[in-house]
């Protein structure tokens, strides 16, 4: 079976390339006993060389960056416009499989006009020739909208060739919903727990926080520094190291050191891994918990309170402009003393993540073998 995994970014943003490896265990726990062939569509192809069982494509010709935007911003009834500037990688990609899915994110998210331009000139002319190719779509949770003006109507539009369209937040649901397609589960890194929750497994090393710039922060820098002092030896671990969306940079500018990425903190030996992290990044924090280690979530968009929410650890998640750095430094260092709490919490949703994960894949599964109905 031919997949086509649609709309990924790059593997040096750690969330993106978790949430394409789980788009792969997805599939591969949707047909376990079929042979798959899956390329992904990324706009750094290159970053998943390493990726097993991937072949990856750029969906863009080089140079033609600007007739793709100009394609994904212009009106949806010449569907054929979709096409130019597309790669022949791409095209073939699609012509041949059997199925398209576009990985989970918030890549349909648009806080602002200029954020929905931004948008649909990276992803437009890939949902328009998805939309028009006829072939059986499924998309993981998303964060969308709001739809608004010609990059909201281009997004819209094409959202209505897709089988199903999983959000992955409520306020999402509310912007897309109104029809059976549209449908609420957890985010991808969640929904990865169905087949068991996560063996606590912090280590003895402190704290380990992971920031990121925010648009539009009021006093979120003075917090931080606040909340750092009382976390002296707290370690400044990086989840996003690609160019344009590189955290070192101002985690260096707040005093941390950044000697390690997340992922290499995460794998350490025990005596190298954090007790407990602080995350400004949502994927951050979730791909802490899936390694065992206890994350407090500093949230900035609504992913973060469908995620939290998801998994009943509201309690563990604070608005990342407006938090009280001493409540955050208090509940990290006792997260670091005695997990339990956070654990148990999590413990108590393993049901909806089990029943959750299903009706995903049944909605993939039932895409290939009902086509668009």
């Amino acid at each position: 079976m031919k997949i086509l995994l649609a709309n990924a970014y790059s593997t040096l943003n750690a969330g993106d390339g978790l949430l394409v490896r789980r788009a792969v265990e997805l599939m591969h726990a949707a047909w376990p006993d079929t042979d798959l062939d899956l390329v992904v569509a990324a706009s750094h192809p290159e970053s998943f060389a390493d990726e097993p069982g991937l072949v990856a494509v750029h969906p863009i010709r080089g140079g033609q960056q600007i007739i793709v935007a100009a394609a994904g911003l212009s009106a949806f009834a010449a569907p054929t416009l979709a096409g130019r500037g597309l790669s022949e990688t791409f095209r073939d990609a699609l012509e041949r499989c059997d199925l398209v899915v576009s990985v989970g994110g918030g890549y349909l998210r648009q806080p602002t006009f200029r954020g929905g331009v931004a948008s649909v000139a990276i992803h437009g002319a890939q949902l328009r020739a998805i939309a028009a190719s006829g072939k059986p779509w499924v998309l993981l949770p998303q964060s969308i909208g709001p739809l608004v003006g010609r990059p909201g109507q281009t997004i819209r539009s094409a959202l209505s060739a897709a089988r199903t369209v999983w959000v992955r937040d409520d306020r999402s649901l509310t912007e897309v919903g109104g029809d059976a397609r549209v449908r609420r589960a957890p985010d991808m890194a969640l929904l990865a727990m169905a087949d068991g929750l996560p063996t606590p497994a912090a280590g003895t090393a402190p704290v380990g926080v992971v920031i990121r710039p925010l648009d539009h922060p009021r006093d979120y820098e003075a917090r931080l520094g606040s909340m750092l002092a009382q976390l002296p030896t707290a370690e400044g671990l990086i989840q996003s190291s690609h160019s344009g969306n590189d955290d070192q940079p101002f985690t260096r500018g707040l005093g941390l050191s950044t000697r390690r990425s997340l992922k290499q903190a995460l794998h350490a030996e025990l005596q190298h891994r954090p007790t407990a992290v602080v995350s400004v990044r949502l994927h951050g924090a979730l791909e802490s918990i899936l390694a065992g280690v206890p994350a407090v979530h500093l949230g900035y968009e609504r992913k973060a309170w469908g995620a939290y929410g998801d998994v009943g650890l509201e309690q563990f998640l604070h608005p990342a402009r407006d938090f009280d750095p001493g409540l955050v430094s208090r509940q990290a260092q006792a997260l670091a003393e005695d997990p339990s709490t956070f654990w148990a919490s999590l413990a108590r949703s393993a049901d909806r993540l089990f029943i959750a994960r299903d009706e995903v894949l049944a909605s993939i599964r039932d895409a290939v073998d009902g086509g668009r109905r």
